[in-house]
């Protein structure tokens, strides 16, 4: 096949597009076609010559000014934009022509994005070979840090504190800002930095590379980013990434596993002391995330090729290898391994039970126990699990007194060393999750945990990692919480905890809602060892019993936050959900999303405007609230 790859003529210089650029050499015939539209120097149109009718597919790699080029419908364009290119005045930015084409996402955060708009988008995410990049030996005796200034919104301040209170033997900026930035200008250097370097650019990426491999630390140079090379080349190298918490970094980074993040808005001083380790864990997940890059090209290049018509099942090629779906009575090989004991109790969810079950017993890589406790349903469930009866370890069917004393129960009829509970409707993302969440866990862990997808009521779904455990506990005791807390917390469709853990502590039975983080708590309180796996393990679906009772679910979370770490930080916690659950704040977001999303269809660009004014009146709704509830 014959293929047109427009792309931003400024990825010459960074190579940013190289990657893909390859893949599709590697299969079709490819013309490059460079746009200059963003350089206002260069008035040539790309291509004046352009026939989209002479080739089979065009893909147009972030240049989307190129779409004005096509004039009439062609059978198989292919759009690959960048986030951070499509934030325009902190809206996203979309175009009706942009539906023309099939869209191939490179962040999660952008494909959630585009569903929205247009639903032929697929998520991949991107790993450079680790082959390329040996790893760095960092010094022992003295912490050296690069930073890539890039744009103004990060600038040498911010990262003068983000390590103030820590000694750096040196900190080197690289001066190489991106076009139409402004260049440094004077700043005074900290005491706590002993030596400070300027670099400018390199012409060649491997002296580049050089100087990044004589430091540990890495500040990330952009507040938002398309891919993200310049991280994950350093991550890659097995440096200890410091980013903030946004797109596309928090899609490859942990924070406290991997790398650290920070809040853009109000960012503090970062503890830097587990910077060997951290790397070392950064450059294990560029390891890994590539084996999964390589395994998922298939699929995207059948994608690409594939057109837009006949497309009709989701495609996976984000965060896990894609899932090989057993039939119905097919039987794993068995395998040597951890035993784990999946734990599903469900009561009238005949719907979602039987895909449930199958992702279960679907695993490969691990010995699986499926124990299912039915609460007595009445809609056919118990008919569903009947079907798989000689594959479980065991089930029974009776009223009982709710979703945690069903899990406590179900305790004693299992024989795993590890248990993982697995609700009705939720599932495995593929059928190694299990394999991958244990391949490298420590002899001495008491709880696994991974990341989890969140399907929402709408079906859409949102990619949550789980936080290193220590630093969600240390927030817990400082009392700064909030609702990024909570989401970092493990669920616990991906989080297996040791049997005798589990029956030590059990599950509280004042909590309906939130035991299971209760429970957590509870162990890292008793000096349970906690070991993020970094993998994608589970679809959580958001539709539950929690999302009816979303009041009550913010009350316990305030409660367990008070039991074990800071009440004043708890109540004031506590007082910022109410506001956000009081019925005028949930009135304003209904009325105002559902006025904007019929807007949106005509008018597109009216109501990209009025969501910053209904940002703006909901900020004032919520800041009234909060000072009728504020208490002494």
């Amino acid at each position: 096949m014959r293929v047109a790859f427009v792309d931003h003529s400024f990825h010459q210089k960074t190579l940013s597009s190289r990657f893909f650029l390859e893949l599709i050499r590697a299969n079709w015939t490819v013309e490059v076609i460079l746009d200059h539209s963003w350089d206002r120097s260069v008035q040539p149109a790309a291509a004046p010559d352009f026939e989209p009718d002479d080739y089979d597919i065009i893909i147009i790699y972030q240049a989307h000014e190129f779409f004005n080029r096509i004039k009439h419908q062609h059978r198989n364009i292919v759009f690959v934009p960048m986030y951070d290119a499509m934030i325009w005045g902190g809206q996203f930015f979309w175009r009706d022509v942009f539906n023309q084409s099939k869209v191939v996402s490179f962040s999660w955060k952008l494909h959630e994005e585009v569903m929205r708009r247009n639903p032929y988008s697929a998520p991949f995410q991107y790993f450079p070979d680790p082959a390329q990049y040996e790893p760095i030996v960092p010094d022992r005796e003295a912490l050296r840090a690069f930073f890539w200034y890039r744009t103004k919104a990060i600038g040498p301040q911010r990262v003068f504190d983000l390590c103030r209170g820590q000694t750096l033997e040196t900190l080197t900026i690289h001066h190489a800002p991106d076009p139409h930035q402004d260049g440094l200008a004077s700043w005074s250097c900290p005491a706590h930095i002993r030596h400070l370097e300027l670099t400018g650019w390199f012409e060649s990426e491997r002296d580049y590379l050089e100087m990044v491999r004589r430091h540990a630390v890495f500040f990330a140079p952009r507040v938002l980013e398309g891919i993200g090379m310049s991280f994950l080349e350093a991550m890659a190298l097995g440096q200890c990434v410091v980013a903030p918490d946004a797109p596309t970094m928090n899609e490859y980074i942990s924070n406290g596993t991997n790398g650290l993040l920070y809040p853009l808005e109000r960012p503090g001083a970062l503890d830097l002391s587990r910077y060997r380790e951290i790397g070392a864990r950064a450059r294990d997940s560029v390891e890994r995330g590539f084996t999964r890059w390589q395994a998922s090209q298939s699929e995207l290049l059948d994608f690409i090729a594939a057109p837009r018509e006949s497309l009709t099942r989701t495609v996976t090629g984000f965060g896990a290898p894609r899932p090989r779906p057993e039939p119905p009575g097919a039987t794993p090989p068995v395998t040597q391994g951890p035993r784990i004991s999946v734990v599903t109790v469900c009561l009238n969810a005949a719907k979602v039970l039987d895909g449930t079950l199958l992702s279960v017993l679907s695993q490969t890589g691990v010995l699986v126990d499926s124990v299912v406790l039915d609460g007595g349903s009445t809609d056919g469930s118990v008919a569903i699990i009947q079907n798989h009866a000689d594959r479980l370890a065991y089930w029974h069917s009776a009223p009982d007194g709710g979703i945690y004393p069903a899990m406590t129960l179900a305790l004693a009829h299992t024989r795993g060393d590890w248990v993982l509970f697995m609700n009705a409707g939720d599932r495995f993302v593929s059928a190694d999750a299990l394999a991958r969440m244990f391949a490298g866990v420590p002899a001495d862990a008491d709880v696994v945990y991974g990341h989890h997808l969140y399907r929402r009521a709408d079906g859409s779904d949102e990619y949550r990692r789980a936080v290193d455990f220590e630093i969600t506990w240390q927030r817990l005791q400082s009392g700064t919480l909030g609702y990024d807390w909570v989401a970092g917390i493990p669920a616990h469709q991906a989080t297996a905890v040791r049997r005798t853990v589990l029956q030590s502590l059990r599950f509280d039975p004042r909590y309906r809602f939130a035991a299971d983080h209760d429970l957590l708590f509870r162990a890292r309180g008793q000096q349970a060892r906690f070991f993020n796996c970094d993998e994608l393990i589970a679809l959580y679906d958001g539709g539950g019993q929690s999302l009816g009772n979303f009041r009550r679910c913010h009350q316990e979370w305030a409660e367990i936050a008070r039991t074990h770490g800071d009440r004043r930080g708890a109540d004031r916690f506590g007082r910022e959900m109410a506001i956000h659950d009081s019925v005028i704040v949930r009135a304003l977001r209904h009325l105002f999303r559902s006025r904007l999303e019929f807007l949106h269809r005509r008018h597109p660009v009216l109501a990209a405007r009025m969501r910053g004014l209904v940002r703006r009146l909901l900020g004032l709704a919520v800041a009234g609230r909060r000072l009728l509830c504020r208490t002494p």
